[in-house]
């Protein structure tokens, strides 16, 4: 008998890793590529070892993800088309933002597959709106909540107002 995870490799990233949270891994996590490089990987399709590129991130945040993703088609459509890098060229993946996701398939199971990282928009009363205005009450600049946050012109005179008087 053959197990149905043979050729499931648990060194690289799957949409299974993502849907049940392994190694602090979730779903729809905005990620950062960071690196890359070329790995002898399995090939599900066809059945035999090859080299591959393989995808390696760090969230938003800074935090290295433990493993990487292997480059594939719907991968390479993400990054060359769809994402601003809009290269072919690997090397111009680096430093792109995307949300990594797990979708179902009927063939491979959960895959995980990228979309469009947009930045989230700081409402106030939310915990985000409380970390911000406490770093701008601590004499920083609140032009630097806009890397990180969408931030409405209102919101955004507030936390002008919030910087310590000189």
């Amino acid at each position: 008998m053959t197990h149905c995870k043979k050729y499931v490799n648990v060194n690289y990233i799957s949409g299974e890793d993502l849907k049940s949270g392994l190694n602090g891994l979730k779903d729809n996590t905005p990620i950062i590529v960071s690196s890359f490089k070329e790995e002898e990987v399995f090939d599900q399709q066809t059945r035999r070892k090859g080299l591959k590129h393989v995808l390696f991130f760090t969230t938003i945040a800074g935090v290295k993800l433990p493993k990487g993703v292997v480059v594939g088609n719907p991968t390479i459509k993400y990054f060359s088309s769809e994402s601003a890098a809009n290269s072919f060229e690997i090397e111009d993946w680096i430093g792109q933002k995307a949300i990594m996701y797990a979708v179902s398939t009927p063939k491979w199971g959960w895959v995980v597959r990228f979309k469009r990282y947009e930045k989230p928009t700081l409402k106030e009363g939310t915990v985000d709106w409380t970390a911000v205005l406490g770093h701008v009450q601590k004499g920083n600049d609140p032009s630097r909540a806009k890397e990180k946050y969408k931030i409405s012109d209102v919101l955004f005179k507030k936390l002008e107002d919030a910087k310590p008087k000189k």
